[in-house]
């Protein structure tokens, strides 16, 4: 089984975000149009394995998020370490969907820095989101490079293999 383009938009028109914008009916027939152009059918065992591994991946990302908030002395009970896990995704979530700046670009970080002024003063938020901001630029910096030299490697080594013999 599959999901066709109209439970596709189906499903994506019942996130809360999105809701206002299903009530807009040709909003949402253009939409499902757009997904019958790309013939966009994705099976459902692929749908749930998608949604599993970024689940796991959002809560382990998030839960770094968490520690850099503890690391700058924001004492947060379990329900608030939860609640940060979850509001580092809701940033990521905010910036994508807020379509009048490019990328999103400070929503992620307006939305961290509100949700963490809740739990500490004044200029701690806009620390921590600028903080959350400056981690992910070196761990994307770190992945880039760890990816650049893996993928030089494997091209070595599949050139070497294939390399005819020199004797």
């Amino acid at each position: 089984s599959s999901f066709s383009p109209e439970t596709l938009c189906a499903l994506l028109l019942q996130a809360a975000p999105v809701r206002r914008w299903s009530q807009h009916s040709a909003t949402a027939t253009r939409f499902t149009r757009l997904l019958r152009i790309f013939d966009f059918h994705l099976p459902a065992a692929t749908a749930l394995r998608l949604i599993v591994f970024y689940a796991v991946n959002w809560l382990v990302i998030g839960f770094g998020f968490m520690l850099v908030v503890r690391a700058l002395g924001i004492e947060t009970s379990t329900a608030q370490s939860l609640q940060l896990v979850c509001l580092f995704a809701g940033g990521w979530a905010a910036g994508f969907l807020f379509i009048l700046t490019p990328g999103g670009i400070g929503i992620r970080d307006w939305v961290l820095a509100i949700g963490v002024g809740v739990l500490g003063d004044d200029p701690l938020p806009v620390l921590v989101a600028v903080l959350a901001r400056l981690c992910w630029i070196i761990a994307e910096t770190v992945g880039f490079g760890l990816t650049t030299l893996w993928l030089n490697y494997q091209r070595r080594s599949t050139a070497q293999e294939f390399a005819p013999d020199s004797q």
